[in-house]
């Protein structure tokens, strides 16, 4: 457990009112269930830490699959999702390459992934991270709105994502001074934002700051800025979280009202939505 407090009483106050609520709450020796790490991980030490690598969330059974949902309102969605390591892993908070391959990945340049799809008639937004991350595992990716001519084309657009996917790919290994000097932009950048941003709601700075205690190698000094500042680009750690960019290692799910049920029994009724 891990406790932050802010309000406007001294600093002596806010401590006696804390140990005066906290104070008979027994100490345990056992670690934390966050400080565990899987012995068997070869890069990142976190992922399947907690249930076993031989109890994954999404294995061979979930994983390269194509997927078709008919949903109850009008949307036409196309997402491509990666099995990947938690991004709490210690491993990628000290460079956070997922931060430049994201910004990458979801970039609107001319010549991206974007921009030609958008020319084409086939794209309405596009964005790119994490979907899912949690103390296992996250599921990293790219979700695509896409106009009813995009739909209409969703295999030439998964074509041109898993193009654009190779391209990141190759650009990281053969040219990491490149993707290094991103890496330095995004990460003056969040420097810049931190040191001007305006003061937020402080029930979510306090969840934050909660949060970030749990990091057992931060600083007092540094807890603050924790989601701010990180290391130089290391491209060993980015070559192995895009290892995880394999067909056979994530989902594709199509969601498009348009689609029409046919009498096979691969479809399922989800209860709560009939």
């Amino acid at each position: 457990m891990r406790l932050a407090v802010v309000g406007t009483s001294s600093l002596d106050a806010l401590q006696d009112s804390v140990e005066r609520t906290f104070g008979q709450l027994q100490y345990s020796d056992h670690p934390p269930r966050r400080e565990k790490v899987n012995p068997n991980a070869k890069v990142f030490p976190k992922e399947h830490a907690i249930y076993g690598p031989q109890n994954p969330a999404f294995g061979e059974e979930q994983l390269g699959k194509y997927r078709e949902v008919i949903p109850l309102l009008e949307t036409r969605s196309l997402k491509v999702q990666f099995a990947a390591p938690p991004l709490d892993d210690p491993v990628l908070q000290k460079s956070r390459p997922h931060r430049v391959l994201s910004h990458l990945l979801g970039h609107e340049s001319p010549g991206s992934l974007h921009q030609v799809l958008n020319d084409m008639g086939y794209l309405t937004s596009l964005t790119s991270g994490a979907s899912i991350d949690t103390s296992d595992f996250s599921l990293f990716g790219l979700s695509l709105s896409l106009t009813p001519k995009g739909m209409k084309e969703k295999d030439r657009v998964l074509d041109l994502v898993f193009q654009w996917v190779a391209l990141i790919k190759k650009t990281a290994l053969e040219q990491p001074d490149l993707i290094s000097k991103y890496h330095d932009e995004l990460r003056q950048i969040a420097v810049t934002n931190f040191k001007f941003r305006e003061n937020g709601d402080p029930v979510d700075f306090c969840s934050s700051a909660a949060e970030a205690l749990f990091d057992s190698t931060a600083k007092p000094h540094e807890l603050l800025s924790t989601g701010s500042t990180y290391d130089d680009y290391d491209p060993e750690v980015a070559a192995a979280f895009l290892e995880r960019f394999r067909p056979e290692n994530c989902m594709i799910t199509v969601i498009d009202s348009g689609l029409k049920r046919d009498d096979s029994e691969d479809w399922q009724v989800e209860p709560l939505y009939g």
